[in-house]
């Protein structure tokens, strides 16, 4: 089941010091799940990546690997869908303009943290294989502050959904071959007739084969740019082996990290046609 966003500071305990600082160095206002997840089930695993990691994301220039990641899919989701509908009609649906710019402003946030994320997966995925990642001797600097840590994403309990909300969540876990509904959904979940418009003008894109095509350049580009992160990452499994790890642990990473390297691509381009629907006023959607 999805989790819910949350902020460090809405954890039912104090978050640990290791997720707070992967959020505050992202600059999002949420914790990526892939590191919840593995925190959660290897701890010790998330400590020794955080280690290799952290300088990496607080350079500018891993900031800017992962804005052309979002701003290439962005264009390529731009070219490929026309969206039926737009901000003021949606008027009908009990989405007041408010709320509207609130969730445009929500997508970009997530896009922003998700390129990120899915960069920092990647580049664990290829390590923990053997392949090299990262390079030395560049010259960096840090990246600067953004206001993203500051956006409100607002998400539905999918345990207190309606119908409606559920079989949007359902249909779309199993069109896009995902163990669990896309998070972006959730983000709209709270309105179940926009919900249902949203997801039934954007699915047949997104199932077409090329937005398939799309998520595998999306993959194929994080694998490209994880050999130009501004430092070494090795974490390869015989040097995880020496530190004691054994390989059912191993095993379990590997398929965290597949896991989200597979569905983040996903989620990028969910947010990016979402969003797309909401920049402009246009016709009225068919209630």
């Amino acid at each position: 089941m999805a989790r819910p966003y949350r902020r460090p500071d809405a954890w039912p305990r104090k978050a640990p010091a290791i997720l707070q600082d992967i959020t505050q160095t992202l600059q999002v206002t949420w914790t990526p799940h892939v590191f919840i997840e593995l925190n959660d089930e290897i701890p010790a695993y998330l400590t020794k990546a955080w280690d290799q990691l952290s300088s990496v994301a607080r350079t500018a220039q891993f900031l800017d690997l992962a804005r052309q990641i979002e701003t290439y899919a962005v264009s390529e989701v731009q070219a490929s869908y026309l969206p039926g509908y737009r901000i003021g009609p949606l008027q009908q649906l009990s989405l007041s303009r408010s709320d509207a710019a609130e969730i445009r402003t929500a997508f970009s946030a997530l896009l922003f943290g998700w390129s990120q994320t899915f960069l920092l997966a990647e580049a664990l995925r290829l390590a923990l294989a053997g392949q090299k990642v990262g390079q030395t001797g560049i010259v960096t600097w840090t990246r600067e502050a953004t206001t993203w840590n500051q956006a409100i994403i607002p998400t539905a309990d999918v345990t207190g959904t309606g119908e409606v909300v559920r079989n949007v969540l359902a249909e779309a876990r199993q069109s896009l071959g995902l163990g669990e509904p896309p998070e972006v959904l959730l983000v709209i979940g709270q309105w179940p007739r926009y919900l249902r418009l949203a997801w039934d003008d954007l699915k047949a894109t997104v199932q077409s084969p090329v937005f398939a095509a799309l998520r595998g350049q999306l993959i194929e580009q994080a694998r490209q740019f994880s050999t130009r992160l501004p430092g070494d990452v090795v974490l390869d499994q015989t040097r995880l082996r020496a530190t004691n790890f054994n390989p059912i642990q191993i095993q379990r990473v590997r398929e965290i990290l597949e896991r989200w390297v597979f569905r983040l691509p996903t989620e990028i381009t969910l947010g990016a046609g979402f969003r797309e629907a909401l920049q402009s006023d246009g016709a009225a959607p068919a209630v």
